[in-house]
């Protein structure tokens, strides 16, 4: 597994991460614990379009505070995809501001938004609604697997 600040990496370890050409990554999918913090990671990835969040039970606060950075991480970000994570009202008021902040910078808007569970609820649809005034295309669903995120 790698490691690195609480994102486990399924190979082995972080350093061994960078031994890779990751500067033009454009897909990553990540598990966090609840005390991660993806700026260090994503400020390797500056070419990265989609991050797909996988299998987490609860966002930390200031979980999305990788969104409203100076200078702008990954720049050419379009989608974030939760994969059987619990997006309570917290998480979604933090990651509509996070989006409001980056609106204000030269980085690409964020243009989607996909939440997909196995089991289990999805967020009250108030919630997606408010998501919806922030970003283009929010995609809720329950199923076992990811919708096409090109």
């Amino acid at each position: 597994m790698w490691k690195f600040p609480g994102i486990q990496f399924p190979f082995g370890t972080y350093s061994e991460l960078l031994l890779f050409p990751i500067t033009t990554v454009r897909e990553f999918h990540v598990k966090l614990d609840p005390y991660s913090d993806l700026s260090c990671p994503l400020s390797q990835l500056p070419a990265l379009e989609t991050l797909v969040l996988v299998g987490i039970p609860a966002f930390p606060t200031q979980a999305f505070a990788f969104l409203t950075e100076w200078p702008v991480l990954c720049p050419s970000l379009k989608t974030i995809a939760f994969f059987d994570c619990v997006l309570n009202s917290r998480a979604i008021r933090e990651l509509e501001e996070g989006v409001a902040v980056r609106k204000n910078s030269a980085a690409a808007w964020l243009h989607r938004i996909a939440i997909v569970r196995k089991s289990g609820a999805l967020p009250d649809h108030k919630l997606i609604l408010r998501l919806r005034n922030h970003v283009p295309y929010v995609d809720a669903r329950i199923d076992d697997k990811l919708p096409d995120l090109t």
